[in-house]
């Protein structure tokens, strides 16, 4: 299995998660971070997000959207992988939901 293969499968992997946004709890936010032994900043960097962000998100104040969920299914579920990958998955989920978005407006434009 090729870098990108193993990368596609653990992100479509976590996407197919019944719990995806519902699941994704303050407190889970929490243990994911207290698993990787690290504060609050380090995670928050170790994300690629600011630290207010982060924070808002562990207080329960804020909740991820879909891509922030993904990310910390990952970071739950594969930490090895997450740890040595996180820049390409990160990476890839950005261009994922990015097509996602332009392919919603667009066909928002055409119903219009």
């Amino acid at each position: 299995m090729s870098k990108k293969q193993s990368i596609i499968s653990i992100i479509k992997s976590s996407l197919g998660s019944q719990d995806l946004l519902s699941g994704m709890t303050a407190a889970r936010i929490r243990n994911i971070r207290k698993a990787y032994g690290l504060t609050q900043v380090a995670f928050a960097d170790l994300l690629g997000l600011k630290f207010e962000t982060y924070a808002s998100w562990e207080k329960g104040r804020r909740f991820p959207s879909s891509p922030g969920c993904t990310v910390l299914m990952i970071a739950e579920k594969y930490p090895d992988v997450f740890l040595k990958r996180r820049k390409d998955i990160i990476k890839k989920l950005k261009k994922m939901y990015s097509v996602a978005k332009s392919t919603e407006i667009e066909i928002q434009n055409n119903n219009d």
